[in-house]
């Protein structure tokens, strides 16, 4: 083989390899074209490509019960986990399918319910359907969360953000108050979003991990829990 041949077949293999290491072909840094639909489309095509990923990592800083909390949930097919860390403890939830699970400690469920229940729960997990008396915990293993915007609307400037390039979606302050914002490239999937005044949402994919479900559960639908 001459030397050109040689330094040719050299030259095609540190291609190859970069392109491998670089994800060429992939379509990952290619543009998809959101920014060039109305508002109702790029906003309905990004909710389609997120609801279709398998697996996500959403962290989000908002107030429940007036408490500053940070929930992290992943979302891996039809399992879904939370876990709610603030002043007032830890509370974690699992979702599978139709039921949901919910463990927290004493000082969490004393909130809720009598003093010598609130013992007894602490630290185990508790069980109910998802529209039963644990239904007010779906909304952190719910990926609807994030999508709940009024027919108003509207796109902004494309921004960069982290180095990667988002489209805007926002919807006015007398509607729901909340911004969206989509990845040009790749799929149309959402990176962040502010739900409403004080919940701030930034989102990541695929980043591994197994959902474990609990081993077994008191069945809440005996409690008479005030959490609806």
């Amino acid at each position: 083989m001459s030397r050109s041949l040689r330094k040719l077949g050299l030259a095609a293999v540190l291609v190859t390899t970069l392109c491998v290491l670089a994800g060429c072909g992939s379509g990952a840094n290619k543009a998809n074209g959101i920014e060039k639909l109305d508002a109702v489309p790029a906003f309905l095509k990004s909710v389609d490509a997120t609801r279709a990923a398998g697996d996500i990592e959403v962290t989000g800083r908002l107030p429940i019960n007036g408490v500053r909390t940070t929930v992290v949930s992943r979302f891996q097919g039809d399992v879904a986990d939370a876990t709610l860390t603030s002043s007032a403890g830890t509370v974690q939830v699992v979702r599978s399918g139709s039921d949901i699970y919910v463990k927290a400690g004493t000082k969490f469920w004393s909130k809720f319910v009598p003093a010598a229940q609130a013992k007894s729960l602490n630290g185990k997990w508790t069980k109910s359907n998802i529209e039963g008396s644990l239904r007010s915990f779906k909304t952190f293993v719910d990926k609807d969360t994030f999508f709940r915007a009024s027919g108003n609307i509207k796109k902004g400037a494309v921004v960069t953000v982290d180095g990667r390039t988002l489209l805007p979606i926002k919807d006015p302050k007398d509607n729901t108050n909340s911004s969206w914002f989509i990845g040009t490239t790749g799929k149309p999937l959402l990176y962040r979003a502010r739900i409403g005044a004080n919940a701030n949402y930034v989102f990541v994919y695929d980043k591994g991990g197994v959902i474990a479900l609990p081993p077994d559960a008191i069945d809440a639908s005996t409690f008479q829990l005030p959490i609806q």
